[in-house]
Order: C-alpha cells, then sequence, then structure tokens
C-alpha cells in the first residue's frame, strides 16, 4: 500500500478535484484506491460527491476510536473514500497507524489535504507527494513552500499543474525551473468540470472516454 498526499500551498488549486478524479482513474487499470478528506478544516470530498453528512467519518476513526473500515464508503462510480466531519476537532497525529488497517485491501490511499496546522501530521503519514499548483507566479510561488516542507517527510512525485489554457499562464519550462519536479501532467480549464459538479462524481468516471479523463488516466498510469 502506497499512501499519496496531494497538496498544494494555496487555496483553490484544485487538489480535491485531483484527489477524486485519480482515484477514478485508478480503477481503468484495476488498481483499488480510497481517497481520504484530511482536510479538516475545510472537507470537500463528501460535498463533491454527493454525501455530506454521512453517520461515519475520519473524525470517528482518529477521536472515537471507529475502525477505519467503518468510516469507507463507495460512491456509485466506483470511487472509496473516507469522509471528514463537516464540524468537530480531532488530531491527525496518529492518521498513519488509522489507515494501517486497508493495508491489503487497497493499492493506494490518496490523501486529500490543505495547508495549514495539520498539514504536517499528513506529510508524515504519506509514502509520497503529489503536489498542485495553478499556472501563476502565486500558486507556484506556493507549491515552492509546501515542496520545501513535504521534502522531509517523504518522496515528491512531481507537480499538477491545474487551469492551463491561458496566453498568460507561466509556461511548464519556467514551472518545472522554479519548483525543480517534473510537470506529470497539465489540465486546461474546461466547463465540464462545472458539470462534475453539478452530477457529484468524478469527471475522469463521467466521460470516462474524453480528453480530460485521458490526463487523468495518463497520470495514473505515471503512478502505479
Amino acid at each position: 500500500m502506497r499512501t499519496i498526499a496531494v497538496v498544494s500551498g494555496k487555496g483553490g488549486a484544485g487538489k480535491t478535484t485531483t484527489a477524486l478524479n485519480l482515484a477514478a482513474a485508478f480503477q481503468r487499470f484495476g488498481r483499488e484506491s480510497v481517497v481520504v478528506d484530511a482536510h479538516l478544516r475545510s472537507p470537500h470530498i463528501g460535498i463533491l460527491l454527493g454525501a455530506a453528512n454521512l453517520p461515519i467519518t475520519l473524525h470517528d476513526v482518529l477521536a472515537n476510536g471507529r475502525s477505519i473500515f467503518e468510516a469507507v464508503y463507495q460512491h456509485p462510480s466506483g470511487v472509496r473514500f473516507v469522509p471528514a466531519a463537516l464540524s468537530g476537532a480531532a488530531s491527525l497525529s496518529q492518521l498513519r497507524q488509522a489507515l494501517q488497517p486497508l493495508e491489503g485491501k487497497a493499492e493506494k490511499v490518496i490523501l486529500d489535504t490543505g495547508y495549514d496546522e495539520h498539514t504536517a501530521a499528513v506529510l508524515a503519514a504519506s509514502d509520497e507527494i503529489l503536489v498542485v499548483t495553478n499556472p501563476d507566479l502565486a500558486s507556484v510561488t506556493g507549491a515552492l513552500q509546501i515542496i520545501k516542507e513535504a521534502e522531509e517527510h517523504a518522496t515528491v512525485l512531481g507537480v499538477v499543474v491545474n487551469r492551463t489554457g491561458s496566453p498568460y499562464d507561466m509556461s511548464k519550462v519556467n514551472i518545472e525551473a522554479m519548483l525543480e519536479y517534473p510537470v506529470l501532467v497539465e489540465i486546461p480549464e474546461h466547463q465540464d468540470f462545472r458539470m462534475a459538479m453539478h452530477e457529484r462524481a468524478p469527471l475522469a468516471a463521467l466521460r470516462s472516454t474524453g480528453a480530460i479523463a485521458a490526463k487523468y488516466h495518463a497520470l495514473a498510469e505515471l503512478l502505479i
């Protein structure tokens, strides 16, 4: 089992979208994965999957001794996920131990996280780090900050650049030069992401043969 944290140094870069679509893409290759919402301050996994209020969440696992298996749910798309509660306090210091029972049940555990007081604990629970950014200087600068922190804990796999397509975007070459890691995939801004949000499902599952899905499939193939 490999635990991959999806991180960025700036809100709104598309971490949750990346995590969910990566999980959907892993299914194409027959790889079992679980997406865990470790963004306790602002959890979005359940909301984006149309399941905002589920009875058992990551909070119950961490704070109330519930089994991680009790908190795993399956979306109609096939994506398995562990939601976080919309309110309530919990510590992520025991996250790695809480996830350990998934060994042998999932090949990949994908951690969706923010950049806040919980980030260090999520990084410490991870084997690998996937950095998400947008192609602008502020977002890439934030990515550089989180990379420096991530390098102390796990292997940084590379960078996902979301919302590309503007003539004013930073180039792939410049992003790689600044971050000193390869850009694994560039995901263009596309109206279908709004459609997927409306349908409460990952775009890579809704339109599995589309051009956007192909990019997530290519990313998943790199990470297998």
